[in-house]
């Protein structure tokens, strides 16, 4: 039996036009699911909103709350 590999979500992270960093994650159809709302000035406090982001989310998803 051939069993295909599931294609998994992909977390991006980039600079905007004005050099902002920025995230977003990517469905393996390559459509958007999520994204942070904000530009932040450096890469470590995008990781941390994104990090906040995504634990919420987690959360949410396993406790309903």
């Amino acid at each position: 039996m051939i069993f295909k590999r599931n294609r998994a979500s992909k977390l991006d992270e980039y600079q905007d036009v004005s050099g902002g960093w920025r995230w977003r994650v990517l469905a393996p159809n390559g459509k958007i699911v999520c994204e942070g709302g904000e530009s932040y000035h450096n890469r470590g406090d995008m990781k941390k909103g994104q990090r906040s982001t995504l634990n919420a989310l987690v959360r949410w998803a396993v406790f309903g709350r």
